[in-house]
């Protein structure tokens, strides 16, 4: 990741904005590796190469990855100071709706929660709730990790049933319908065609061919029919 990240700093060193989005996502790799050392160093390299007037939402992208970084770090007081940032840079540029704000809320309620504020927390998880079921289907992780946030913090405060409500809310992906085994499957079809060939029979059986005849699957109706 390190050499990408040098070879990005070579080939990209024209264009500062395409620059920070790729160290950006080395950083995120770093960080998804548990490597928050490797991690904050790239940021600080997103920092350098951030142009003055970056494109809008890349400087609170990198603020909220920074925060979620010392915040998995176990440094609580610098993400808190990160992710308000964060939140503040992203509500500057009109983005009261957007995604990227409802994730910054989302972390910034997470280290305020550490922090034993549960108030703010509540109000900030309910926030980012709210921004993600406007936008997104209510299976969607997201939404499913803002209830289970919200939840965490209600059964804190000790309100248990409304956070048992929050729980239930939770809606989870049905699985994939189980496809039977080829086998069993033709089995299923020649039971289906016997019982449709059954229910085409006649309810009665057919009258004699001869009235007074024997049937003619008795040796008595064969014999009556070879009679002259």
């Amino acid at each position: 990741l390190f050499r990408g990240a040098d070879r990005a700093r070579a080939t990209l060193a024209a264009q500062p904005a395409a620059l920070a989005d790729v160290l950006t996502t080395i950083g995120e790799a770093f960080e998804g590796l548990s490597l928050y050392a490797e991690a904050d160093s790239v940021y600080r390299l997103v920092e350098a190469a951030l142009p003055a007037r970056a494109p809008d939402g890349l400087r609170p992208r990198l603020l909220t990855d920074q925060g979620i970084n010392a915040l998995r770090a176990g440094d609580p007081s610098a993400a808190d100071s990160l992710l308000r940032l964060a939140v503040t840079r992203e509500e500057a540029r009109a983005a009261t709706d957007s995604l990227h704000l409802a994730y910054a809320l989302n972390e910034l309620a997470v280290a305020v929660h550490d922090a034993g504020d549960l108030e703010e927390a509540e109000a900030l998880n309910r926030r980012a709730l709210g921004i993600r079921l406007r936008h997104l289907p209510p299976m969607s992780a997201d939404v499913g990790r803002s209830y289970n946030d919200l939840g965490l913090v209600l059964r804190t405060k000790g309100d248990h049933d409304e956070a048992l409500v929050v729980r239930h809310s939770v809606r989870r992906p049905r699985p994939p319908p189980r496809r039977l085994p080829k086998a069993v499957r033709a089995v299923g079809a020649r039971r289906r065609r016997a019982a449709h060939a059954a229910a085409a029979l006649p309810a009665h059986p057919p009258p004699a061919i001869l009235e007074g005849s024997a049937p003619l699957n008795s040796p008595a109706g064969s014999l009556h029919l070879l009679k002259p």
